[in-house]
């Protein structure tokens, strides 16, 4: 199971979540256990707890997973020195208590329309050598 920044895990059902006592069992809205939890970049990350996601320099390829707007408290976010490729998912706006994030040393690409407008308490934004419009 893998443990990460605030007491998610991966239960024996395979879901993320921070409450062992309801594993495997399917809630009212058709989802299997627990809560709190969000899986990205195969770590899992308890949502309310988690508020820095240093993995920059950690070999991660693909696209930035929308559920990275699940983790509405994350102050610091660093992406940097990956081969991320793809846009810049809409969601990073719901992290509106960001204040750092680094994109930068990616493959990413595309418009970023009005991304950032939502993150008010941003005091560090870096994109260096991104190939982004807008």
């Amino acid at each position: 199971a893998g443990v990460s920044n605030g007491g998610a895990e991966k239960d024996e059902c395979n879901i993320c979540d921070d409450d062992p006592s309801n594993d495997c069992v399917m809630d009212n809205c058709g989802v299997w256990g627990g809560r709190g939890g969000v899986e990205i970049f195969g770590g899992c990350y308890n949502i309310e707890a988690t508020t820095i996601l240093n993995l920059s320099n950690h070999y991660l390829s693909g696209t930035i997973p929308s559920e990275i707007g699940n983790l509405i408290n994350l102050t610091t976010l660093d992406l940097s020195f990956n081969t991320l490729n793809g846009a810049i998912p809409s969601e990073i706006s719901n992290l509106t208590n960001l204040e750092y994030l680094n994109l930068s040393r990616n493959e990413l690409s595309g418009e970023i329309h009005n991304i950032f407008t939502n993150l008010t308490k941003l005091k560090s934004l870096k994109l260096k050598l991104i190939k982004i419009e807008n």
